[in-house]
């Protein structure tokens, strides 16, 4: 953070070590699908569980968890016992979001989701995350440039240029119209 606070559920974080953030309820999926490639998929889901490994029933919660990230992602269930770094581009994205999951965050951070994979992946991914909105009640930070694809997801649009915001409202009102179009590009429209 260069300047500023940021704030978490009425808790200052800037600065704070990233285990208590995540205690807070926030989990990150970073840009590039980081995947442990010599781990199974199951191994690298349960990472996402290892700071409640000294906490009493996080097995089973674990457990839980994992269960439902496959409902989520049926194909990490198949691929399970295979090794992560074998897994094609979506399924790899998907991995990453699924071990997000396993904190039983409350607001997710998604770094470009979309880059580099193919059109119907990217429709899997962007179908799975409106999902999971809904099922789990849950905040997601979608950082995308492509901006009809993270407005499907619904909710606050914020479009920044150049580290400042240039258009925020509705993602449902204000669809793919002129306003975005001059936001991106930097005209207004007289």
């Amino acid at each position: 953070v260069a300047g500023g606070r940021i704030d978490l559920a009425g808790h200052e974080i800037t600065g704070q070590a990233p285990e208590n953030i995540a205690r807070l309820g926030f989990s990150m999926v970073p840009e590039g699908r980081d995947v442990f490639g010599s781990l199974t998929t199951e191994e690298n889901l349960l990472v996402g569980t290892g700071m409640h490994a000294r906490e009493r029933g996080w097995r089973s919660r674990a457990a839980d968890e994992l269960e439902a990230v496959y409902a989520t992602f049926p194909m990490l269930k198949e691929r399970r016992h295979g090794q992560a770094g074998l897994l094609s581009g979506g399924q790899q994205q998907m991995l990453v979001i699924g071990r997000a999951l396993m904190t039983n965050p409350r607001l997710v951070a998604i770094d470009e989701p979309s880059l580099g994979l193919a059109p119907n992946i990217n429709d899997q991914v962007y179908e799975r995350l409106i999902a999971l909105r809904a099922q789990r009640q849950l905040t997601l930070l979608i950082v995308e440039q492509s901006s009809a694809r993270a407005m499907m997801v619904g909710g606050r649009m914020i479009l920044m240029r150049g580290g400042q915001i240039v258009l925020d409202g509705d993602a449902r009102t204000l669809g793919n119209g002129e306003a975005i179009q001059a936001a991106y590009f930097g005209y207004e429209d007289h």
